[in-house]
């Protein structure tokens, strides 16, 4: 079985057409929800009217601004103060507030949605943080929600998604050869292939630093599935 899953859904506009696009064209088979993105009502709405789409939920500590009251993962302005490189840095974080923001967020998507998600991934992959990791557990546990399967959780007692996870098809790693390399290492395994497809709007740049990469990821995701429909 072979996971296509787009992240950042709800981030902006353009990263939610850019799914959106990629989904269409088959080459995406499912993405992960942001709460707290700016652009979460027009994510929501695109999957009303793409209802075959699955949609799980990313959870987040290092974008935007959460939706409880956790003085400890925020900074004066109130948005989360973790950044990408959170395991780098030396902020004292309460394990109780972090379960309360999420258990929120995911109860929102239910709200939201009218379903549970189909899974659990996070923002710069930061469940995969060892601190973070008794929250995982117990969310596991109340939810029975499967988790993206990071190095760092191989030995946790929780579902994961597949038995295999590749987040290289990123950055430098954008080539057709590359993303066909790693769908034929694993084609008889369980794999989820993490991609960034996006459009280019002002909110993008003002947001991320991966912002042209994400419209070379889509068209390269839209080239290969191409390629399977005319060998298939």
């Amino acid at each position: 079985m072979l996971i296509v899953n787009a992240d950042d859904f709800g981030l902006c506009e353009g990263v939610n057409l850019g799914i959106i696009d990629g989904f269409q064209a088959g080459a995406i088979t499912s993405t992960s929800f942001m709460i707290t993105g700016e652009a979460s009502e027009h994510a929501r709405q695109l999957s009303l009217q793409n209802p075959n789409l699955i949609v799980g939920i990313h959870l987040t500590l290092t974008s935007g601004k959460p939706i409880t009251d956790v003085p400890s993962l925020v900074d004066e302005t109130g948005y989360f103060k973790l950044s990408s490189r959170f395991e780098q840095e030396d902020w004292e974080i309460n394990l109780d507030e972090v379960e309360q923001e999420w258990m929120k967020q995911i109860e929102c998507f239910y709200k939201q949605f009218q379903y549970l998600p189909n899974h659990i991934d996070s923002h710069h992959h930061i469940h995969g943080w060892s601190k973070l990791h008794p929250v995982l557990v117990r969310l596991a546990k109340r939810y029975q929600l499967p988790f993206r399967h990071l190095t760092g959780i191989r030995d946790l007692l929780i579902t994961k998604r597949t038995s295999y996870f590749h987040d290289q098809f990123y950055g430098e790693n954008l080539k057709l050869e590359h993303l066909q390399e790693i769908i034929n290492k694993h084609r008889y395994h369980t794999l989820e292939i993490m991609c960034h497809p996006g459009y280019v709007d002002d909110s993008l740049k003002r947001q991320s630093s991966y912002v042209e990469k994400r419209r070379e990821e889509l068209r390269i995701l839209k080239e290969w599935m191409k390629e399977e429909k005319v060998s298939s």
